[in-house]
């Protein structure tokens, strides 16, 4: 199976340019460890999804995505599932938005601001950079 990487420059992405699977890489908050990364202000144990979207092509869908999580060891792999998205997240933006319509399985996210959410989880978190 192509890794996401050759699905990518063999164009099999989606409108965005996002490949169907994405990998994320882990962070932690701990300056002294390699896996440091300054936007993770959250703890020791999150993944990033770093994603360069121009937020303007997604006017129809009023600036957020639709994720849905993936883990994926060795030939076994899990998608999310049994969750509810929760109506609002917290965070300094989240306050401030809601979810546009109910959700199931998957994870609503704004384009242009650091969305945290949880594995299997509803709760999510959007933040202003």
């Amino acid at each position: 199976r192509p890794t996401v990487w050759q699905d990518y420059q063999a164009g099999k992405t989606n409108s965005l340019g996002i490949s169907s699977e994405t990998p994320m890489v882990w962070t932690t908050n701990d300056p002294n460890d390699a896996s440091y990364h300054p936007l993770n202000i959250y703890g020791p144990n999150y993944w990033l999804l770093d994603v360069l979207v121009r937020c303007e092509t997604l006017a129809e869908e009023n600036g957020y995505l639709i994720l849905k999580g993936k883990v994926q060891k060795g030939t076994v792999s899990q998608l999310e599932s049994g969750f509810e998205h929760e109506s609002q997240c917290s965070g300094s933006y989240g306050a401030t938005y809601s979810l546009p319509f109910p959700m199931t399985d998957r994870h609503f996210v704004v384009c242009g601001k650091i969305n945290v959410m949880e594995f299997g989880s509803g709760i999510c978190q959007i933040d202003n950079f």
